[in-house]
């Protein structure tokens, strides 16, 4: 079996962080099933996209700072609820 690459795993990581309120590389190595290395790849550079917080020091959750709705899979339901206003 192929192992994924950085770039083919990219979207996914993209899809994991709008999702989520925080990502680490050991969130990305267990909901993608890959190495530390890999999943640290992704968090690298998802921080130089300017997607998630830099390291800070105190914690390995990085909190996301920028969603990017187009790699988003949207839930059916999204769209039907952006239809319904309520009255003031």
């Amino acid at each position: 079996m192929k192992t994924p690459t950085l770039e083919e795993l990219l979207p996914k990581a993209k899809q994991l962080a709008n999702e989520n309120d925080h990502v680490s590389s050991a969130f990305f190595q267990r909901r993608l099933k890959i190495g530390y290395s890999l999943a640290a790849g992704l968090r690298d550079r998802l921080e130089t996209e300017g997607i998630i917080e830099p390291y800070n020091g105190k914690t390995t959750l990085r909190k996301v700072l920028r969603r990017d709705f187009k790699h988003t899979i949207l839930h059916p339901f999204n769209n039907l609820l952006k239809l319904i206003r309520v009255s003031p």
